[in-house]
């Protein structure tokens, strides 16, 4: 009887030996006879719930926050079950944030990507030691900078929100979505090298990211990923999803040492060691270092 999912009881008809499937049945609403027998079955049990996932623990809080940074850096973001539906930034490559004007205000709370205009969408790039190759420069949106130079946030995992990825610039925001995979492909694609062109869920970075990675390395063409950050829901995470405060190596420091002064200011001890760190685009093994 439990091939007919729909099939609640089952009616005998002893004068015609027929018996009738029921897929709904109201006993306060069947009438007494003896011509017929009602036989219900019994309801299913609820499938059982999938366990909760363990509480996220930040297994770097005691270290060097710089060391930790390089050692994301080298970590590729590429492994089965690393990203996950929840959307969560996971533990592996470096999320960075250049501040582009669209946060809350231009150099007043650049760490506060609430957005303007009621625009709550943010941009990033995922950087890892996957993209490299000889003579290539880490790849990073170097968007308007106030004539201040390349200046930014690195966000810190399980406390960044993200709504998709893709594998260039997505004028900041999600697209259409490209199809769940777990085959890297052929790798005989275009620009930009995922073999889709659209938004990856988050789910799906792993794949796409080493589809791009793969071809960029191939092509010799290094292009940033552009990463939409949930906003307003990563800003109720404040203070903890600011992991630093970034420039580039050569560049002016201002920009981000101000804020990183006036982030200090607001937030005080529970920020004390989040550091200023200065970015070496060349540097692949060891990018990160004090500002």
């Amino acid at each position: 009887m439990r091939m007919y999912p729909r099939c609640a009881g089952v009616v005998w008809g002893a004068s015609k030996s027929a018996c009738y499937r029921r897929g709904e049945v109201n006993v306060a609403e069947c009438a007494e006879s003896s011509s017929f027998d009602l036989f219900l079955l019994p309801a299913l049990p609820a499938p059982p719930s999938s366990p909760p996932e363990p509480p996220w623990v930040d297994t770097h809080a005691t270290e060097d926050p710089v060391a930790v940074l390089n050692e994301r850096f080298r970590t590729l973001p590429y492994a089965h079950g690393l990203w996950k539906s929840n959307q969560h930034l996971a533990d592996a490559a470096v999320l960075v944030h250049v501040f582009d004007g669209w946060e809350n205000g231009y150099h007043i709370k650049n760490w506060e990507l609430w957005g303007q205009s009621g625009n709550s969408d943010q941009s990033a790039s995922l950087i890892h030691a996957g993209q490299r190759y000889p003579g290539g420069l880490i790849p990073i949106f170097d968007g308007p900078t106030n004539g201040q130079g390349m200046a930014g946030l690195v966000l810190r995992p399980h406390y960044t929100i993200l709504k998709c990825g893709k594998g260039g610039d997505s004028g900041g925001h999600c697209g259409s979505w490209c199809p769940s995979t777990t085959s890297l492909g052929s790798g005989a694609w275009d620009y930009p090298g995922d073999g889709c062109g659209g938004s990856w869920r988050v789910q799906d970075f792993g794949i796409y990211l080493q589809r791009q990675a793969r071809w960029q390395v191939a092509k010799h063409r290094l292009q940033y990923n552009e990463i939409i950050i949930h906003g307003s829901a990563t800003t109720h995470n404040l203070p903890q999803y600011v992991e630093a405060f970034f420039y580039k190596a050569g560049d002016s420091s201002g920009a981000a040492r101000s804020q990183l002064a006036a982030f200090k200011k607001e937030y005080g001890e529970a920020v004390a060691k989040v550091p200023l760190v200065k970015i070496d685009r060349s540097n692949w093994h060891e990018p990160f270092s004090r500002g």
